[in-house]
């Protein structure tokens, strides 16, 4: 039997939808699996047929056993925690979760005991032939401890999250990061880039590439569908039925007080106030009477961007809301639409108000602050930054800040809240553009393949998994279209680029929906992805050597 290990639960982020994907296609093919995650609610996955919690000591209680209508079945296992470590900052407010940069070690150690325990009597109880693990810390370091004892082989997937926001930036992490893939079997990499990734941030590791293995992003070709601009209201329609029951997160009286809160001398600390009785709502719920929002569209004629993601810094968004008055200017029928959660809503949110409001200064302090407005250190947003610069260099700064308060953004930039994929499957198919603008490397973001698999025209930084991402897509279009994919990473062009690649996708977007849609069947059919992965694991279940184990026994 396979193993999968995640740290975290089923819905949100990338790799948490790719376990989850992942976990339904074994099943699908009719493979028994383990997953040991987080899920709170694994009662809503119909794969699940079995689930249990663990004490620290790795003794388990049942909490549900039941029929799944799949050949193969998941059995669920989670780790019950003090605490759980994330790789960016959650929200002040929030005491469940903390950064891994911020926790001391005894609260690491406890942590990797505690899923060690797990994994130990996972591995004792069932004939697990190999394990996959998610991200090259923390959960690599309980599965390398399990697994060495156990004489089971692993294999380690890296993600960019891990590397980026940690790794690089705590020895110590690096060192167990490393161990952990030193004596991995098997390193499996969601991008060419990833390999160049692992090569520079442990060249120690001299049979790195030996052990290499390509993987794959994937998506539900059967959830997102291509529909007709004529269909669009009906699928808006199903939208908002599928949330009408839905408790809420952002209230419009937070989203007024912030507003009124609002103006051109505000200093940073009183913005931080403001932001912080904003932000003080459950983050993973859609957002009050979004639906009155979604209604003020015209889907049959309006042009729809949409972006779907964190909203943090590293995604790059205070570029793409100052790029959208400049859209504007070419496309005056655009919509953005920016779905999802993070700690920088509030910030974005004041952004918008403040454009609107012809609040120049503190539109720019925003900016300036950067980092500050996020809870994170204070470093500029550098991107847009340059964009403005470049606009007071040619004597046009003044003109973009005027056609931006004549603009109606705030009707015309629509926050949605955070929404799941049930959702979102209704929403892609209704949008003529998605855009990806991160700063940072990612390792194979998933909403490439699904916005592809909606018909809908991907734009995003050409830009390490991102970038590999987007050769894909642009297989599907001519290369004078795909090149309008592309953002460059460079800070001093990436918002120039959105204001020039987003108009003109939208004059061809209506022409290449079926053929993204025919791509992103053939290269990203998660049962095709499953199939794949289980092949290589069930390749790992020889190895059992234990002669090349380093001490991975403390923190």
């Amino acid at each position: 039997m396979l193993c999968l290990v995640h740290g975290y639960g089923l819905t949100g982020s990338g790799s948490n939808q790719w376990t989850r994907s992942i976990a339904r296609g074994l099943c699908e093919l009719g493979e028994t699996v383990h997953l040991v995650c987080q899920e709170n609610r694994p009662e809503q996955f119909d794969f699940i047929a079995e689930a249990h919690a663990y004490d620290p000591s790795g003794e388990p209680t049942l909490l549900f056993r039941r029929n799944v209508p799949f050949r193969g079945r998941c059995i669920m296992h989670r780790p019950l925690l003090e605490i759980l470590p994330t790789y960016v900052r959650p929200a002040p407010d929030v005491t469940s979760m903390a950064s891994i940069l911020d926790l001391p070690r005894e609260k690491l150690d406890d942590y990797v005991a505690r899923n060690e325990a797990t994994l130990r009597r996972i591995l004792a109880d069932h004939d697990i032939s190999a394990v996959h693990v998610n991200h090259v810390v923390l959960m690599a370091v309980a599965v390398h401890r399990a697994c060495r004892a156990a004489g089971v082989p692993f294999g380690v997937m890296p993600h960019g999250s891990a590397i980026e926001y940690v790794v690089k930036h705590d020895e110590r992490m690096r060192e167990l990061a490393r161990a952990a893939l030193a004596d991995a079997h098997t390193i499996f990499l969601l991008s060419d880039e990833m390999r160049e990734r692992i090569q520079s941030v442990f060249p120690e590791i001299t049979d790195a590439e030996a052990k290499m293995v390509m993987a794959s992003a994937g998506v539900d070709t059967r959830q997102f569908q291509v529909i007709p601009r004529s269909a669009r209201m009906e699928s808006i329609g199903r939208l908002k039925d599928a949330m009408a029951d839905s408790p809420r997160g952002c209230r419009l009286d937070q989203q007024r007080a912030l507003h009124e809160g609002l103006r051109e001398d505000l200093e940073l600390d009183e913005l931080l106030a403001l932001l912080a009785g904003f932000s003080d709502f459950p983050p993973k719920l859609p957002d009050e009477a979004v639906e009155k929002r979604l209604d003020g569209i015209d889907w049959t004629s309006d042009d729809i961007i949409l972006y779907v993601g964190k909203l943090i810094g590293y995604k790059g968004l205070p570029a793409l809301i100052v790029a959208f008055p400049a859209i504007l200017e070419r496309r005056p029928n655009a919509r953005l639409i920016v779905a999802g959660r993070g700690n920088l809503r509030g910030a974005l949110q004041a952004l918008v108000y403040a454009l609107a409001d012809g609040h120049r200064r503190l539109a720019r302090n925003i900016l300036e602050w950067g980092g500050a407005v996020e809870g994170e250190e204070r470093l500029p947003f550098e991107r847009p930054i340059h964009f403005l610069h470049n606009l007071e260099r040619r004597d046009l700064l003044d003109a973009y800040f005027e056609r931006a308060a004549c603009a109606d953004l705030i009707d015309k930039v629509i926050f949605t809240g955070y929404l799941e994929h049930h959702l979102l499957c209704h929403l892609f198919p209704c949008c003529d553009v998605a855009i990806f603008p991160s700063v940072v490397k990612e390792a194979a973001p998933l909403v490439v393949p699904e916005a592809m698999a909606s018909g809908c025209f991907p734009i995003g930084t050409d830009y390490a998994g991102m970038g590999t991402s987007l050769d894909v897509a642009a297989e599907a279009v001519p290369d004078d279209i795909g090149r309008l994919m592309r953002l460059r990473h460079d800070p001093r062009y990436t918002t120039c680029d959105i204001v020039e690649n987003v108009p003109r996708a939208l004059e061809h977007t209506d022409d290449y929906r079926e053929a993204l849609r025919d791509l992103a069947v053939r290269r990203y059919d998660w049962r095709s992805v499953a199939g794949s992965l289980a092949t290589h694991m069930k390749a790992m279940a020889g190895y059992a050597s234990t002669a090349n184990w380093s001490d991975a026994s403390r923190l």
